[in-house]
């Protein structure tokens, strides 16, 4: 038996359904991650706000700006990731 089978035994459609939703928002994610990686090494401040929607929040507890705040917009991540050094 193959791994989808075995995975799939005894499970109702619904079941496999979310197995496999949930295994593809790990993957967008695992890209989503090596995407953001790839722009902060870019040191393009623009290329990391890129990855948000237009409207889209970053939460930093401390991994960036050693404080806690909220970004709201592309302008204001691409901003932040320009004027903390050493981030990209």
């Amino acid at each position: 038996m193959d791994l989808l089978g075995a995975i799939s035994s005894n499970r109702t459609k619904p079941e496999m359904a979310t197995i496999m939703l949930n295994a593809q928002a790990g993957l967008s994610l695992a890209e989503w991650l090596n995407k953001f990686e790839g722009a902060l090494q870019s040191g393009v401040p623009e290329s990391v706000a890129s990855l948000f929607s237009p409207d889209g929040l970053w939460r930093d507890f401390s991994a960036f700006t050693w404080d806690l705040q909220t970004l709201e917009g592309r302008d204001s991540i691409a901003a932040m990731v320009g004027a903390v050094e050493g981030i990209s």
